[in-house]
């Protein structure tokens, strides 16, 4: 989005929306959430929607774009953030083509959103387990759970993560490993929603 249109809906003008269907019911919301300040052009929306079935969320994301009236044309955008956890790599593969077509967004993390939030700090490869990632995160927030402080930390570091997401993202693309598989792990794409949310 490279820049924000107004959108027109009964004859008012309104903000355009981004809206995340969130597989998270913390993190991924406190997240996005902390975005919010600051922005008045645009409304940022993350919605738990308690599934975590891929085709569930994305059957959540079309009743949100109806229930918003949303228009995916430029104006208003519609992601699912989700985690790859043992999700059937082929439901992804298919969700991910539907999806597509009606301009739907995924912002997936593999193995999780901590994976995002570590390239803030660092360029990681090499396969990780969830634990593995929640794990190094604890270390760097020297804490159990992460905190609005840490969100606003994480924010000076956008640059540094996007341009370490971007490198490993490059990486399994330039070795034909499959996206939405555990052959590309680690490897996120919340820093795609991440600039539309800040273009």
């Amino acid at each position: 989005m490279s820049s924000y249109k107004k959108r027109k809906d009964r004859g008012r003008t309104f903000n355009p929306k981004i809206i995340i269907i969130c597989e998270g019911e913390k993190t991924e919301i406190e997240y996005l959430n902390s975005f919010k300040e600051g922005k008045k052009n645009i409304e940022i929306i993350p919605i738990y929607t308690g599934c975590t079935d891929i085709k569930n969320m994305l059957r959540n994301a079309r009743s949100e774009k109806r229930s918003h009236r949303l228009l995916l044309n430029g104006t208003d955008q519609l992601w699912i953030a989700f985690d790859l956890d043992d999700k059937n790599p082929t439901d992804i593969d298919n969700c991910y083509l539907s999806a597509e077509k009606e301009n739907i967004k995924f912002a997936f993390s593999n193995p999780n959103i901590e994976i995002w939030f570590l390239l803030h700090y660092n360029f990681i490869q090499g396969s990780l387990t969830k634990e593995d990632t929640k794990q190094k995160w604890k270390e760097l927030t020297e804490s159990e759970s992460t905190t609005k402080d840490d969100y606003s930390i994480l924010k000076d570091k956008i640059s540094q993560a996007t341009r370490n997401a971007e490198k490993l993202e490059k990486y399994h693309r330039d070795s034909n490993n499959k996206i939405f598989h555990s052959e590309s792990n680690p490897i996120t794409f919340m820093y795609h929603l991440i600039k539309e949310i800040n273009t």
